[in-house]
């Protein structure tokens, strides 16, 4: 009897299924749920691309089969998707050293400039990363676990005010896995006396104006002189370095 030999083709311009190839479309749930169920597959998985630990994941179950039915996926599995489902909070409500495998494997993943060979053995070496995890419980050397933040207060409705020396999107990651909804995280001041400043809220269903708070403050800015960089993404708002006091950002944080 032949060997089946099954492919994987990454091709960002793809608009729709190649002929005898499935399109895989970010449905990681959906694609397992049908593997394991038995529904036949052509012999080659099509994805637009293999950035994200979900496409990696749906990769690393079509070539082996064998960890379709092992019994740490459907845990990796639902940790994979919330994190890309909610790209700012996902990481907080999973494994701390699985929440920093996504983050590896995603650093390692975005290789900006890469070709299509140097893609392809990016992605061979990290699907040999997750059979790894699942069937050594071994995680490859990743950069060390950063500080959480210091919470300095804490107010109603999930508010906290912290400083961190992270970068401000794993700061709030943090913050958020300790339970808090929204509020504000600084860095340290600098010796211009600025500080980057990020305010947060979970989701949309937290209370706070963010748009509001970007045009208040970026006048701030503007009558001081500085350029209003203040700029919202997703339920972030953030400054790369501000001179606002932090006492004037929490004074408008209590209006909106």
């Amino acid at each position: 009897m032949n060997e089946i030999e099954l492919h994987v083709l990454i091709d960002p311009t793809l608009t729709e299924a190649p002929p005898e190839a499935f399109l895989f479309e970010g449905d990681i749930r959906g694609f397992f749920h049908d593997l394991v169920a038995g529904k036949p597959f052509p012999l080659t998985l099509a994805l637009r691309d293999v950035r994200d630990v979900d496409a990696l994941l749906a990769v690393a179950l079509f070539l082996h089969r064998d960890l379709a039915i092992h019994p740490g996926i459907p845990g990796l599995l639902a940790a994979f998707a919330l994190a890309c489902e909610e790209p700012l909070w996902g990481l907080a409500h999973v494994d701390r050293d699985i929440g920093r495998f996504v983050g590896h494997l995603r650093a390692y993943l975005a290789q900006p400039g890469a070709d299509r060979r140097q893609q392809g053995d990016s992605v061979t070496t990290a699907v040999g990363w997750l059979r790894e995890l699942l069937l050594e419980g071994s995680l490859p050397q990743m950069a060390p676990a950063r500080l959480a933040p210091t919470v300095i207060t804490v107010g109603s409705n999930g508010f906290v005010l912290a400083e961190g020396l992270a970068p401000h999107f794993d700061g709030w990651v943090e913050l958020f896995r300790q339970g808090h909804l929204r509020g504000l995280l600084v860095g340290p001041q600098g010796f211009d006396g600025r500080r980057a400043a990020t305010i947060a809220r979970k989701s949309h269903f937290v209370d706070l104006d963010l748009d509001r708070l970007a045009v208040a403050f970026n006048s701030m800015e503007v009558a001081m002189g500085e350029l209003p960089e203040w700029r919202v993404e997703f339920n972030l708002l953030f400054s790369p370095g501000t001179l606002i006091l932090v006492q004037h950002l929490m004074l408008a944080l209590s209006r909106f």
